[in-house]
């Protein structure tokens, strides 16, 4: 999953040698680089958090302006943990997102690997 948001791997997924014999020598991660890596999983299945975040606005209805800020910050802390909980059990089970595998099931006109 991670090779996904690697820039140094190819399409295929496979590493040049180079780059491949520099992180056998890697040195432990930053504390910043272990937050981004905590965030890629909200980022890797973005578009079902997009939908689910759309369809539970319009089942709460009503406007947002009338809220006061402590509601919109209380809502918004808990939509994200929850965002944040199920993006991480559905990674480490799957290759896509919900939606992104619909999605790529509709464009390439073939059912891909979940």
């Amino acid at each position: 999953m991670d090779l996904l948001f690697f820039p140094i791997f190819s399409s295929r997924g496979e590493a040049p040698r180079a780059a491949a014999d520099s992180m056998s020598r890697a040195k432990p991660m930053p504390k910043s680089r272990l937050l981004l890596r905590r965030l890629v999983t909200l980022l890797a299945i973005g578009l079902a958090h997009y939908v689910l975040v759309l369809a539970a606005g319009h089942l709460i209805g009503g406007r947002s302006s009338e809220w006061s800020s402590t509601t919109v910050v209380l809502i918004a802390a808990f939509v994200l943990t929850a965002q944040w909980l199920f993006s991480a059990c559905w990674v480490g089970r799957h290759r896509y997102g919900p939606v992104e595998w619909l999605w790529r099931w509709a464009t390439w006109a073939r059912r891909p690997p979940l």
